[in-house]
Order: structure tokens, then sequence, then C-alpha cells
């Protein structure tokens, strides 16, 4: 399968109806998601993943139906979609996935089939390179940002939110936790250090006039116990 622009097709080959109707401008990096997707359990038709689960991959077949130009691959695909009304296709529209909801079981799955995953220095450098010289975000658009939250006060969270929010992420619930920090031993440079005392100048620190109360500088004195006995 080369790189081409196509309508492709996914069929069963025990259940020849059952149909999945997809385009891509790349049909064999898009078969690759599929599976991949298949495989981790986390495929967004829960049709094709039932039916991945109880049959096995042997029994997916699949095809080039089309190849077509850019402009009108999902003009293509609509004709498809709504000629053959495919099985597993869980959005009716080509090029949306509008009427697509996940569940929080697998919203939960593919969380967690990309924890853990890292770039290659090789895919880094490559996608360092693609953006050097462009701006995420204009000028223009900047200032309107800028212009729109002036004076905005913003929604401060209330004492009971703050303390809720502190419990739900200690431990090993605190996406940190047992983690090494990245730039933990990494010296800053007298540049950078420059940056962080021009942009902190004038600023004034988040606790200031706060008093502690007896609960916090109880944990504060446990935790201190408990570094110097880990160093001991």
């Amino acid at each position: 399968m080369n790189k081409i622009i196509s309508i492709y097709k996914i069929q069963s080959r025990c259940k020849p109806k059952r149909l999945y109707i997809g385009s891509s401008i790349n049909v064999k990096k898009r078969w690759n998601h599929h599976i991949a997707d298949l495989r981790n359990g986390v495929h967004h038709s829960r049709k094709l993943q039932r039916h991945f689960n109880k049959y096995g991959e042997s029994d997916l077949v699949f095809s080039i139906l089309l190849g077509c130009d850019k402009n009108n691959i999902l003009s293509m695909e609509q004709f498809f979609l709504d000629s053959l009304k495919p099985y597993f296709n869980c959005c009716p529209v080509a090029g949306t996935c509008a009427a697509l909801k996940r569940s929080r079981e697998t919203i939960e799955k593919q969380r967690k089939s990309m924890r853990g995953k890292k770039w290659s220095l090789e895919a880094r450098k490559r996608f360092s390179e693609k953006l050097k010289g462009k701006k995420v975000i204009s000028e223009e658009a900047r200032r309107k940002i800028s212009k729109t939250l002036t004076g905005r006060k913003g929604n401060p969270c209330s004492e009971e939110k703050k303390q809720k929010f502190s419990i739900e992420r200690r431990g090993k619930n605190n996406p940190m936790y047992r983690k090494r920090a990245w730039n933990k031993g990494v010296p800053m440079t007298e540049e950078t250090k420059m940056v962080l005392i021009k942009a902190n100048k004038g600023r004034a620190p988040w606790n200031k006039g706060r008093k502690m109360t007896e609960e916090e500088k109880l944990r504060l004195t446990e935790l201190r116990k408990k570094k110097a006995r880990e160093r001991a």
C-alpha cells in the first residue's frame, strides 16, 4: 500500500456484510493506527473493537476502494457511507466524530496505553526542526487575548475546594509521585536566572501575610522529621 489519498475498507472474513469505511492521505499509516488501537482495546468504534476481541485480527481484511483527489476525499467517503451503510462505522458523516461518545472506560484505556511512552531523540529532533521559526500564537492573537483578560478577576477557589483538591492529589494520586523532576540536577544558566529575576521583580509572594494553620504546621514538622530520618 503506497502513500496515496484514498477511500479504504475494513471487512470481516466470517461476516462479509460487516464493513468499516474510511479515508486517508496515507492508507498504510491509517491501517497501522487502526490495528494499534484495536490491539490496545481503545478503538473508537465499539462494534469493530468487540468484533476484533471475538474473532481476532486475522478476520479483518483491509483494502482500498478508490483512489481520489484531496479536494473530494470527504464527498467520496460520504458517498460510500450512504451507499453501503457500514456496520462498524459509528459516525454517519464523513470527516467528523460529532456522533461519537467515548465511555469513561475507553478514555481510561487510551490514557493507560499512552502512559510511559517516550519520543526517540530522532523524533524529537525532527519535531523541533519542523517547529523552528514558527510562532504558535501570532502577536495579534496575543494582543487580543491580553485585551480580553485585562481587568478580569477570575474565580478564586474556596478553602473547601482547595482542601479537597489537596487531599485528592496526595501520595500516589499525585502525578509526580516518586518521579524525578526533568530539571533536577540541571544548573540554571545566567541568562535564565536574569529572565526569572526580571519576570518576578516587584511581584509579591503568594503566601505573603498568610498565617499557617496548626494542621499545616504539624504536617510540615512531620515531613521534616521524615526527611531527616531518610538522610540518616
